[in-house]
């Protein structure tokens, strides 16, 4: 449908699913053979559960492999399981869609709904397990910094946030007087704390 945001028409689509299992995608990911295969597997053992996210592969937009995956950027970035967040690694029950009809307008992100609404509801599972590739490349929707091909740490995301707190400037992370610098010039009113900053000074 066109015109009422990707969200939306995500929820236009669930409506018409017809299958016991519903699995999401976009463009750009490469499923492996064992998936689906995997997920009705692990949905006919544990019946509690509605949602299933499984881990992927981060690639090159050549398929190229970079040794990372996304909950492993995750837990490397020092977020918690509840930011796992990826929509073409979600697969609901449509019994489920009860719960999850109509999306919210204020969220813009289907994915960010299902998933917390699964995890508010202790009904979703995350499975460790890389069932398929995700392929990034300079102009992908999806910004989050976990999505990095290289391997990030907990200073790339105070380094993010600060970055887009004073307009995306280039920050050089090796010189902490640039940042601070940085900051007093152009975040006036930015309070950064002081255990943060001990994490980056370290």
């Amino acid at each position: 449908m066109k015109g009422i945001g990707y969200a939306q028409n995500f929820g236009c689509t669930f409506s018409l699913c017809e299958g016991d299992l519903i699995f999401l995608s976009d463009q750009d990911d490469v499923w492996f053979q064992t998936k689906i295969e995997t997920i009705q597997k692990l949905a006919a053992d544990d019946e509690f559960t509605q949602i299933f996210i499984n881990d992927a592969e981060l690639v090159h937009h050549d398929l190229s492999p970079t040794g990372l995956t996304k909950q492993g950027q995750i837990k490397s970035a020092g977020f918690s399981e509840f930011c796992v967040v990826m929509g073409c690694c979600i697969a609901i029950r449509r019994d489920f869609l009860k719960h999850l009809l109509p999306i919210p307008v204020q969220f813009k992100g289907h994915d960010v709904w299902l998933s917390n609404l699964g995890a508010g509801l202790q009904r979703r599972r995350i499975i460790s397990q890389s069932l398929q590739l995700y392929r990034r490349y300079e102009n992908n929707e999806s910004k989050f910094i976990a999505n990095k091909t290289r391997r990030i740490n907990k200073l790339d995301v105070i380094i993010n946030k600060i970055s887009k707190i004073i307009g995306n400037k280039i920050i050089n992370t090796s010189d902490s007087h640039e940042l601070v610098e940085a900051i007093g010039h152009k975040a006036h009113g930015f309070y950064l704390s002081p255990f943060l900053w001990l994490e980056f000074l370290s």
